[in-house]
Order: C-alpha cells, then structure tokens, then sequence
C-alpha cells in the first residue's frame, strides 16, 4: 500500500486521527491531493528536526501546520483555479472565524478575542466545515483562500 492509500484507509476507519505526511514526493499535484484527502501537514523527508517538532505541535494545537513550500503550492492552485466557492456561504461571524483560523489562532484564542466561549468556536468551526463539506482545518483555508477571504 502506498502513502496516499494508507492515508485514505486511515481517514476513512479513524477520521479523527491527525495526520503529518513525511515524504519524498515534492510534486505540487501529490501534496494537493494528500491535502485535500484531509492530511494534518505535509513534509518532506529532509526536513529539520526543528521544523518537524514545530509541525507536530501546530496539527495538535491548531489542527494543522503549513510550511512555506506547502502555502505556496496551495496559492499557486488557488490562482490557477476559479474560486468555486461562493463568499454567501457563510455569515460574517463565521467568515471572521474563518480568517481568525488562517491567521493559526487556536480555539481559545480566538474565543478569548471575539469574547465567547471556547466551545462556543469549536461549535461554530464544526458547523462552518459541515456547511462547506471540508474535512479539516485545510479545507477552510483552502476556501478561505478561493473565496477571497484571506
């Protein structure tokens, strides 16, 4: 089984599992599809110990970690493609959390800075990632990003 087949049978027996690709595949296609299969983060294998900590920690905290290289795949696709996603989709509170998100604020954070509840968020990003059928926290920057919001 290669990566791409043991990550989708994982998402689709755990789908709560978090998962960081540590690859060789530098492909912008292979990164875009892991990332929208609903992979966590995605590295290459030559990747400093340093960065892998930090990579580990983000998908934990935050639910997910985008390095540089990722983010500029993720644009490129974005620019290359019509935004599919209409910006009435949400509402303003929820598109205020969704920028909140791409800036890499945790839930508390973001509880903390709009003065509700972590559970409050935690609800609203359930509800906001069932409304636009995304997986992960991914899928709400890649919409973000197609949308025009970020």
């Amino acid at each position: 089984m290669d990566g791409a087949e043991t990550c989708e049978n994982i998402i689709s027996k755990y789908p709560g599992v978090k998962i960081i690709i540590l690859t060789m595949h530098d492909s912008d296609k292979y990164v875009l599809h892991m990332m929208e299969m609903g992979v966590h983060a995605f590295l290459l294998k030559n990747t400093e110990p340093d960065e892998l900590e930090k990579a580990l920690h983000s998908v934990v905290e935050k639910d997910f970690y985008h390095n540089e290289w990722v983010v500029s795949i993720m644009r490129k696709n974005v620019r290359a493609q019509r935004p599919s996603f209409n910006n009435d989709d949400l509402t303003d509170r929820e598109k205020q959390i969704v920028q909140l998100v791409c800036r890499e604020l945790s839930s508390k954070q973001i509880a903390d800075k709009l003065s509700v509840s972590e559970r409050t968020i935690e609800n609203h990003r359930a509800a906001i990632m069932k409304k636009l059928s995304v997986k992960n926290t991914i899928g709400l920057v890649h919409y973000a990003y197609q949308s025009g919001i970020m």
